[in-house]
């Protein structure tokens, strides 16, 4: 009886809490944007300015020639693309959960998609983060220390994330099915 009395409460603090999400989701991509521009900008007027660090190997921007900052901005795009996506899904994640839509076909499927933009994410650094942070090293090595440790990492935590959400999306939207289901029956 209690849980009942205190549903309308808990939605109305889903509802403010996600109010404050959907709009921090908003802040955080106009300031990627913002930081993306100041990077790009700062590497064609002032290259030793930008010095991007690539699994902890710092990138010496100043030796690029013209073709390799367009394509260090590229690359940056597509990162920048992918933090975008998955700031816009859960941005529409938590408008969904502001208009009380909890348990939805639409949550669920952004809650999938927030999934597969951390695959993406995965992907995109174990296929060309980490081969140009290995290639830095690689040239770079007379530069370091003696007895300087470069530690590559694995993105783990993005593959397990992502396939974890994708995993709870299909159980939630299982769930939401057996539910109408029994609905109906009723």
């Amino acid at each position: 009886m209690n849980e009942c009395t205190n549903a309308p409460k808990q939605l109305e603090k889903i509802r403010k809490v996600s109010e404050a999400v959907r709009v921090l989701c908003s802040v955080g991509a106009t300031s990627s944007i913002v930081i993306f521009g100041f990077c790009a900008v700062s590497l064609v007027i002032a290259p030793r300015a930008v010095g991007p660090s690539l699994h902890g190997v710092r990138i010496e921007t100043s030796q690029l020639g013209m073709g390799h900052q367009i394509s260090l901005i590229a690359l940056w795009l597509v990162i920048l693309a992918i933090v975008l996506k998955g700031l816009y899904h859960l941005h529409k994640l938590f408008t969904n959960y502001a208009k009380g839509n909890i348990f939805t076909t639409a949550s669920v499927a952004q809650i999938r998609q927030f999934g597969i933009t951390l695959l993406l994410a995965a992907t995109l650094d174990m296929l060309v983060v980490l081969p140009i942070a290995l290639v830095a090293v690689t040239k770079a090595r007379h530069l370091l220390r003696e007895g300087t440790t470069v530690v590559m990492t694995l993105p783990l935590e993005s593959l397990f994330s992502g396939g974890f959400l994708i995993l709870v999306s299909w159980v939630m939207d299982a769930g939401r099915a057996l539910r109408e289901e029994n609905e109906l029956t009723i």
